[in-house]
């Protein structure tokens, strides 16, 4: 038994993947609003995401688009690639339509402006979860 209660709500496990510590700490405090939500890792490059997903399996994965090592778009490939069940929202600076259309096509289930209100970042991740039945 992992300590859950029984019969209670399975919380939704997140994954943040992105380069800059501050920006981690932000998303990290916005998350914590929500109790229904457990951040469980976070990584700073792109390699270092996939290899967290593979071992963390988290339901949900916030990858940013522009980092070292391997960018954000090569590692939501492989997120997809390897057939990882963890739900990628991708988070970019600007919202160009081909940021968007590339985040997409790479496997992203949604693309979040990180210039967008935290509490944006929450409805998605609820949406997203209540739709795919997580």
């Amino acid at each position: 038994m992992n300590g859950d209660v029984i019969g209670a709500a399975r919380r939704v496990r997140v994954l943040i993947a992105d380069d800059q510590d501050s920006v981690r700490k932000g998303i990290r405090a916005v998350l914590q609003l929500d109790e229904s939500i457990e951040v469980v890792g976070a990584a700073s490059n792109g390699l270092e995401a996939v290899d967290m997903a593979a071992r963390l399996v988290p339901d949900v994965i916030l990858m940013d688009l522009v980092m070292p090592h391997l960018d954000g778009l090569e590692a939501t490939r492989l997120v997809r690639d390897r057939q990882m069940p963890s739900i990628v929202i991708a988070l970019a600076t600007g919202m160009a339509d081909a940021c968007r259309r590339d985040a997409l096509a790479a496997g992203a289930s949604a693309v979040i402006d990180k210039a967008e209100p935290g509490l944006n970042l929450l409805e998605v991740i609820q949406g997203l979860c209540q739709h795919l039945q997580l």
